[in-house]
This record gives C-alpha cells, sequence and structure tokens, in this order.
C-alpha cells in the first residue's frame, strides 16, 4: 500500500526512524534466534531502520518497499553503507535468516 504525500512526511522524519529503531533493536534482544545474519526488511520505507541493521548490528540487510519514491529516499540517504541494499519489490519466495515487517520480527530456520 501507497502512503499519502503526508503520511510521508509523518513517517519520514529522522526522529521517527530513530525510535524504531529503539524499538526493533529491543525486540530482536527478546527474540530467540541464535545466528541471524541476513534480514529482509520489509517495507522499509526511508531506511532508518534497515540501515540501523546492518550499521549496529551487523547484519546483511536488504529493505524491501514497493513505493519506488520511498526506495530513492533510503538510497539517496543510506545507499553507501556496507551490507545494506534497498530494492523495489514485493518480498515473497525471498528467503532470508530474519524477516522485519512494521514490529514483527521473526526468524526462519
Amino acid at each position: 500500500m501507497k502512503m499519502s504525500r503526508f503520511e510521508k512526511i509523518f513517517v519520514n522524519r529522522p526522529i521517527k526512524g530513530m525510535a524504531n529503531a529503539a524499538v526493533v533493536s529491543r525486540q530482536l534482544d527478546a527474540l530467540e534466534a541464535p545466528y541471524i545474519e541476513e534480514v529482509l526488511e520489509l517495507g522499509c520505507g526511508a531506511g532508518e531502520v534497515t540501515a540501523f541493521l546492518a550499521a549496529q548490528r551487523g547484519y546483511n540487510v536488504v529493505g524491501a518497499d514497493i513505493d519506488l519514491a520511498q526506495v530513492a529516499l533510503a538510497r539517496s540517504r543510506y545507499g553507501t553503507q556496507d551490507h545494506l541494499q534497498f530494492v523495489v519489490a514485493d518480498a515473497s519466495g525471498l528467503r532470508f535468516d530474519a524477516a522485519r515487517s512494521r514490529g514483527c520480527p521473526s526468524a526462519t530456520s
């Protein structure tokens, strides 16, 4: 689902992204997954959480979103960071050690 211009203004604020990254960090600490290397963030938006997972957790991360404008913004903000890739895609069929979507982390085996 694509967001309206107003929604993008609200959710693309860096402070919102930092708050989301803090929540995800706590969720990952509580997740009983002994080995996570490859992570897919579904609906990555402007990329703050995706970039956090790569920089602070050391994961190889793909941020996927169906909104080209959101992916372009994420790439402009974080495109040169190591272990990080942003794609315009429907993520069905992709395989990762963990996937995150709107506050619902899960590990796969």
